[in-house]
């Protein structure tokens, strides 16, 4: 099995931006140790933990088995709740779908697609 762990980190510029770093270590059997790392801009460290965990799923072989190891307890939430921020109470970025809006707070993120139902 493929394993990846992640990391992040983030900095507030003196604009009030934020500058995050990522970086990750890809374990595939058979093969070298693959580092991946980048740098974007970012309202919080735990969207720069995303980048990580989307970058070790686009880095690890495809249709095999992937375990992502990390200690944000955001994105931990997140992918276990299917949904990117929206799923976090403490966003600093107050994206957050609220009950009974299907629209986005702060008109810059577009809300997870509603459930299908039977």
């Amino acid at each position: 099995m493929n394993h990846a762990f992640v990391d992040a980190s983030w900095q507030e510029q003196p604009d009030g931006r934020g500058i995050g770093g990522w970086g990750l270590v890809l374990l595939t059997p058979g093969q070298l140790p693959a580092r991946h790392q980048g740098q974007l801009d970012a309202p919080d460290n735990n969207a720069a933990e995303l980048r990580a965990v989307l970058e070790a799923v686009r880095a690890a072989p495809a249709g095999e088995a992937l375990t992502v190891h990390t200690d944000n307890q955001t994105v931990i939430a997140c992918v276990a709740r299917g949904r990117g921020l929206f799923c976090s109470p403490n966003s600093p970025r107050k994206c957050r779908r609220k009950p009974g809006n299907a629209a986005s707070p702060c008109g810059r993120c577009t809300p997870p697609a509603p459930a299908a139902t039977c």
